[in-house]
């Protein structure tokens, strides 16, 4: 004997109705473009993850060296790093997460310089400024100054639309006047996270 179907009825009612998930469209990281003696064409290796979330660069050679006969006056080397950036969802407000790796050696007794400088910013579409202090090594009488660099900086920013560009202005400088020693300052990488947690 089949069963009345008005005895389904009730349990149709109270069945939850069906909420479909709207996934969050976050920030990322799509693409590099670089500008400067410091990581020139063919000079760095980047990479991304595939999220988009972060990216990694590795320079070859964006070094200054002085010593075996050769000295310097206050030189420079530099590398501007941009990187586009995607907003496709409606935050547009992101932690971008830095770390500038390096070394220094400053020869004692040679009344030499070395120096690196960071700057980070929104260079277009947005806004985001930071220019942590510069780092400074000088001679000492007594020793050799090796340092190894592992600099961490956040900058919050800011888009307007839905791409924007993001810029790290690298410069080291080594003045070695005594180019009987070795000196050196160097940048071996620089990587980059973006983050929108907790902030939309």
């Amino acid at each position: 004997m089949t069963k009345p179907t008005l005895l389904l009825l009730p349990a149709l009612a109270i069945a939850k109705p069906l909420v479909l998930e709207q996934r969050q469209e976050f920030a990322r990281l799509i693409s590099v473009e670089a500008l400067g003696d410091g990581c020139p064409a063919g000079s760095f290796d980047m990479v991304f993850n595939e999220a988009g979330k972060s990216a990694k660069a590795s320079f070859n050679n964006f070094a200054i060296r002085a010593g075996q006969g050769v000295s310097l006056d206050n030189k420079s080397v530099g590398c501007d790093m941009t990187i586009a950036m995607s907003f496709p969802g409606p935050c547009k407000q992101a932690v971008m997460r830095t770390r500038t790796d390096g070394s220094v050696l400053v020869a004692k007794g040679a009344g030499a310089t070395a120096a690196v400088a960071t700057r980070f910013r929104v260079s277009s579409g947005g806004m985001g400024d930071e220019a942590p202090p510069a780092l400074i090594f000088s001679s000492i009488e007594d020793r050799d100054i090796q340092e190894d660099i592992g600099r961490d900086h956040d900058v919050n920013i800011t888009v307007i639309g839905e791409t924007a560009k993001f810029t790290a202005y690298m410069e080291i400088l080594l003045n070695a006047p005594d180019g009987r020693v070795f000196s050196e300052t160097a940048l071996d990488g620089l990587e980059l996270s973006i983050s929108q947690d907790g902030l939309c």
